[in-house]
Parts: structure tokens; sequence; C-alpha cells
């Protein structure tokens, strides 16, 4: 018989040099004959190595000559036979799954084997390998949910309120080293998802509150099983009994998760039960945005005794107010405090209003669940004073007194905040000017007073200049400093920034205006008001100061002046020229009245002068009880109302007007008097004389006489200086 001699051969192709664990990966077998005789029943075998799984889909096809299959296909590998003429070549391709959490390298050898009897040429070409290189698939999941634990059972329960805005972080761990490869932030329900996750094995899940900061250290692995019915194996590593029947975790995290490809690692919740919630004294809702600081006895270091380390020693609350402090097991015992730096718009501690309790003394903390009060929030409006340990009230603490081992945990310490009023800032006004004239600047200084305790951020001031008054650019300054020129340009609505006002100081805010046209029909008054963000938003305001400058026009004025003389007329020809010797004297010590009740009173030469008098027609008359004994007035113009005590002035703007007032009686006895005024250098205050009344002669050339009726010769009753009749 004749030998048959042929030259099989063997080809082995992966799909992908890199395939995902977790996914699926197709194998071809080329099988070749390069002759010269057929291949009849040559046998091939492919065996699965480890990180692949079950094969399926295997199938063959003639790319060249003729030739036959059959093969046998396992969920570890493929045997067949083939029958391949010269120069034929017989493909068989077939799939195979993946494992999920296996990476590195896999060689998947294959042979074939010439018929019985047959001689191979070359058998060195019978082998085939593909070498593939497994890429973990980022399509695993793990998800959960945050939520307030009101009754502390450590279940979700309809009363549970989600907590909105918490970060949660995904990490791995190697060894010691951490890194966190996934975020997310609960949704309005609570919830959170951290999908593209690649699938593993000791994976840590810790959530912060939503500034980042604080880390919360009652996370758990509520589920026994994946979405996908995988062991769900999260845990956690450090335990503490603080309620009947269950554990709360203390270590911050969740540890020990595994992730699987296509999976769900679902429930990995915090079920928050803080220390304490930081609240409103009157509204008696959770405040955001105060700082809770932890201070401990000697030998204490947060970051060896406290979880989250020294970056929780101080934690700043977030919207539901809540704090937690949890301390490990290899704290030092002593007394632990806390102190509150409250938010803008809140006073420091202790707080008075809504009938609150002060902080009680310290508290020495027993074993087990220690609340404070009864309730996981705030105590509801119209709950006041102190009630029992764990009960209604709202006693609270900031002293607690640990015993290691043996104290348990504190829960329920829920701590008042007073919200600040207006009258928590006052201000005050002045200006270096009472009177200014247009053109001139002003100087106004505003002092603001915080009167709390506690620093006040943010403090603005809102200031109305008067009509005409306009604010000089760059001229602010604050506590000395310079400070940026106020919204609203030049005026007249301004509004500085002046920032924080430290606790118990007074700030002072200075700055130029110019008196500019318009000021004189204005009031002249400033108004200044200081204002700032309360709780809530809601701005505070503080009282209102003011101050007035009175405008004078100076040279631009519309007001005018009137001058004139009271003086002895000896020789009736209404001029006090002296031509009869020394007798024609200016008469010191006389109230001349105008209707509005301004008043002046003549000076030792009987002269006098009004300024700032307003363009129009006034009336001016004599106090005839100034007048000296049997005094005598006579006319000095036909502008008068009939006797010779008053005249009109036709005063117009900026005008300069002369009204003088002639005593004519020529009598040596107001003479004498009058030297007698005169020689005491004259009087600010009005003189008064007893004796005859005056009279008054309406004849300016000493002729026919006018006698008025006895009433009003007398006179008003004499009025004191100082006072308009």
């Amino acid at each position: 018989s004749v030998t048959p001699v042929v030259d099989l051969s063997l080809i082995k192709i992966a799909s992908t040099s890199t395939p995902s664990a977790g996914g699926t990966l197709s194998y071809s077998l080329v099988l070749g004959n390069a002759g010269p005789s057929p291949a009849v029943g040559a046998s091939f075998t492919d065996t699965l190595p480890a990180g692949l799984g079950t094969l399926t889909n295997v199938a063959s096809a003639v790319s060249a000559g003729a030739g036959t299959t059959s093969f046998t296909a396992t969920a570890t590998g493929l045997s067949g036979s083939v029958t391949i003429p010269a120069g034929g070549v017989v493909t068989v391709t077939f799939q195979v799954s993946v494992v999920a959490n296996v990476t590195g390298s896999i060689v998947n050898v294959a042979n074939v084997s010439v018929p019985t009897g047959a001689t191979d040429t070359t058998p060195g070409n019978n082998t085939g390998t593909a070498t593939v290189t497994l890429a973990l698939a980022p399509n695993a999941t793990v998800s959960g949910i945050a939520y307030y634990d009101i009754n502390r059972d450590r279940f979700l329960d309809g009363g549970d309120p989600p907590l909105v805005g918490f970060r949660v972080e995904l990490i791995t761990v190697t060894g010691t080293a951490t890194a966190v490869v996934g975020t997310a932030t609960t949704d309005a329900a609570g919830r959170y998802t951290i999908p593209g996750q690649l699938p593993g094995s000791n994976y840590r899940v810790q959530f912060r509150d939503p500034t980042g900061n604080t880390i919360y250290g009652t996370p758990f692995n509520q589920a026994t099983q994946t979405q996908g019915g995988q062991p769900s194996t999260g845990s956690n590593s450090l335990t503490s009994a603080i309620s009947p029947s269950q554990t709360v975790a203390v270590a911050g995290f969740i540890d020990g998760v595994t992730l699987y490809a296509g999976d769900n690692t679902v429930n990995q919740n915090l079920p928050l039960d803080p220390s304490g919630v930081v609240y409103d004294a009157l509204q008696r809702t959770p405040i955001a945005g105060a700082t809770v600081r932890l201070v401990g006895p000697a030998g204490f270091d947060p970051a060896l005794h406290l979880l989250g380390g020294a970056a929780n020693a101080s934690q700043l609350t977030p919207a539901i107010g809540a704090y937690q402090f949890l301390l490990l097991s290899n704290a030092p015992s002593g007394v632990y405090s806390l102190e509150v730096t409250p938010p803008n718009g809140y006073a420091n501690v202790p707080a008075a209003q809504g009938g609150v309790a002060a902080p009680q003394g310290t508290f020495s903390v027993p074993a087990g669940v220690n609340a404070i009060q009864a309730q996981s929030t705030p105590p509801v409006q119209g709950v006041t004073g102190v009630g029992p340990l764990g009960g209604v009230g709202t006693q609270y603490f900031l002293q607690f007194a640990f015993t290691f081992p043996g104290s348990g945990a504190v829960l329920n310490n829920h701590i008042p905040l007073d919200p600040l009023a207006s009258g928590a800032v006052l201000i005050s006004k002045v200006g270096n000017k009472t009177v200014a004239e247009l053109g001139d600047s002003v100087q106004y200084t505003i002092r603001i007073r915080n009167t709390t305790g506690a620093s006040v951020a943010g403090v603005k001031v809102e200031d109305v200049l008067p009509p005409g008054f306009r604010y000089i650019l760059g001229t602010a300054r604050f506590n000395n400093a310079v400070i940026a020129n106020p919204d609203g340009g030049v005026g007249r609505n301004l509004v500085f920034n002046v920032g924080d006002v430290a606790a118990n100081t007074t700030a002072e805010l200075t700055y130029f205006v110019r008196i500019g046209v318009g000021s004189a029909q204005g009031g002249g008054v400033n108004r200044a008001t200081a204002v700032f963000t309360g709780p809530g938003g809601v701005l505070v305001r503080s009282n209102t100061a003011q101050y007035k400058v009175n405008v004078q026009g100076g040279v631009f004025s519309n007001e005018g002046c009137i001058i004139g003389k009271v003086y002895a007329d000896w020789d009736g020809d209404h001029m006090q020229d002296n031509a009869s010797g020394s007798r024609e004297l200016g008469i010191p010590g006389v109230r001349l009245v105008m209707l509005d009740g301004t008043y002046v009173i003549t000076d030792s030469e009987g002269k006098y002068s009004l300024c700032g008098v307003k363009s129009q027609t006034h009336v001016i008359k004599v106090d005839r009880s100034t007048l000296p004994r049997g005094a005598r007035m006579v006319p000095s113009s036909n502008r008068n109302a009939g006797v010779g005590d008053s005249l009109f002035v036709d005063l117009k703007g900026g005008e300069l007007a002369r009204a003088d007032f002639i005593e004519g009686s020529r009598s040596a006895e107001v003479l004498d008097q009058i030297k007698a005024r005169r020689a005491q250098g004259g009087e600010d205050v009005p003189e008064t004389e007893s004796g005859r009344p005056l009279k008054i002669d309406n004849n300016a050339l000493g002729g026919q006489q006018q006698i008025l009726p006895l009433p009003r010769q007398s006179g008003p009753t004499p009025v004191l200086p100082g006072r308009a009749q």
C-alpha cells in the first residue's frame, strides 16, 4: 500500500486582542492541507484555558477545495475530525464567554494531528496559538439612598425624609492605598447611582455632607443580594452598639463592596442619625452654615481619636442643620466641649428667644444610647424650657464627660441660635458742617455699632442724599481704609458695601459730598440705614440715622438782607444828621419783630440787620415795650401799616433792603434814656422802660398828630428775650 503524504497546518485567530471581562470573544481555527495527498480523518482539539467560560456558536466553512468536519463542543473545549483535500482549507469558528473580574493575558492553544497511517511533511505548523489581554468592562454600578433616620431603626420608613445633595464616594482599596474612582450626589429623593465602574471586589463607599467636608459615620449595606442576584458583600469594619438590637457603624464607610459586570450593587445606604441639629430658636427650623467644633481633653487628637480625622473636628452644618461627632474606642477620657460659631444673621450661644433653655452643665455620658431630647429634629414651636432627659423640652449640653471604655453615644443634642433683629446693628450720623453754601463740600461720618457678641457679615449702608448733594468719587473710607465707591454712582441713592462688623465694636464710614444746584430747594436732610442678611435670606434693617445741613446760597442766594436803624429824630427832618448837635442818636436795645416770629435787637448804635430773608413782602414792627419811656414813633415812609412802629419791606431775590424807624418825641427825658442805654454799650436783650405809655405819631413833619386809643397806646405785654410775640 501507498502511505499518504500530507502537510497539515493550523492557525488560530482571536476576534480581538483586548476583550472585556464579562463579555464574549470569538476564535477561528484555520485548518489547511498543502498535500500532495488528501488528509482524511485528521483530528483537532482546542482546550479552553482559565478565564474563558462556556463555548457556543460553533460553525465551520470550506474556503478552498472540498472538505468536511465533525466536532464535539463542551463547556471547556472543542474537538473534532476534518477531511481536507490537497490544497484545501477549512475554517472552524466558535464563541466563548469571558469570566468577569479576570485580568491579564490568556493564551489559547489548538492542535491538529495527521490521520493514522499518514505522514506529515511539516509537523511544526500543526499548532496554533492566540493570546489575548483581558480588560475589565466599566459596566458595573453601585447605588443606594441617604435618608434621615428619624426613629433610629436603621430602615427607610415613610416618615424618614431624604438627604438631598449629599456626596457619595466610591473608593478602591489596595493595601493601605485608597483612591476615589467615582462620585455621585443624592437627588431630591435622596438616591444616588455611580455607574460605569470596573467589576471587582474590595471597594469602599463613603458619604460626605453637601460641602464635601464632613464624613458621616453611619452608612450600611442594607441588601443581601445585588440586583442581578449576586452576593452583596459590603460590611462595616467597626461597629458600636448604640441602640437596642441595632449596630451603627462608626467606621465612616461600607467596606468590602463587590461590583459585578453588568450588575447593580444596590442599597449601599446612609441612614443618618446625627449627634444633634443646630436650629432657629424662634422658627424652630434647621440652620445651615453654622460651624460646630469639638474640643477634647488633654491627649485628644482628632486625627487619631475621631471618625474622619482632623477634618471632621470642625463641621459646617448642611441644610438639615446636622452635626455628628463619633469618637473611636481609643479616645481619651475627659470632658469634651462643643463650640458653635453662628452663620451670618444669628447671635452667639446661648440663645434666649423663643423660650429655649440655657445650656445645661456637664453631661456625664453613661453606657448605651443617650438621647438629650425625645426627637431627632428641632423641638416644635411652643415647646419651651427644660424637660426630662430624653423627653420633650429644649434642654441641651455643650460639655460632655466621657469615660472610656463605658460611655455610650449622645444623640438629639439640639442647639438653638437666636436670629439677629434690627437692634443688632445701630447707626448714627454726623457731619463736619451744619451750615454750608453752594459749592461747599461736606464730610459725613456714619458710625455702625454691632451690639451683639457675634460678627455681622455682609453689612451694607443705604444712604439717601438730599436733593442737590452729590457723592465725591474716591472719598469713601471704612475704619480709615479706602473702600470701593458705593453702588449708585454719585447719588442720590448710595449703597456702601462695608463688609463685616466685628462683635461688640463700632465701625466708622466716612465720605464727602458736594453741594450743588437744587440743594437749596431740598431739606438738606441725609438719611442712612445699615442692612445685612438675616435668617432665611431676609434683610435685617437697622435704625435710620439722619443729619441736616442748612444750605445757603451765598452769592447765588435768592434770599436777601434787611438792614436799618432805630434813632431819635430831634429836628424832624427824617434824617439822622445830628445837625442839632449830638441829640439824634441811635436807640440801643429795641426789639424788631417779623410776622414769622423772627426778631432782632438793635445794637449800641441803634442798628440792626436780618439776613437769609425770603424774597417777598415782609412786615417789621417795633416791640413798643422795648422803647424808651415817653418815646413817640413817627413814620419813616409811606410803606407802613398806618402807624410809625411798622414798615412794609418789599424784598427781591438777593437784594439788600433798608428799613429805618424814627422816634420823634424830641423829649429830653427820652434822650436821657437813650444816652443811658448807649453808656452801657448796648444790650443783647431788649430794653424795657416803665412809666408813661409811648405815643405813635403818623405825621412825619411834626404837624397834626393822630392820638391812638388807650389800648393801642398800652402796647403788648413784654415777652422774654428770644421769644417772638
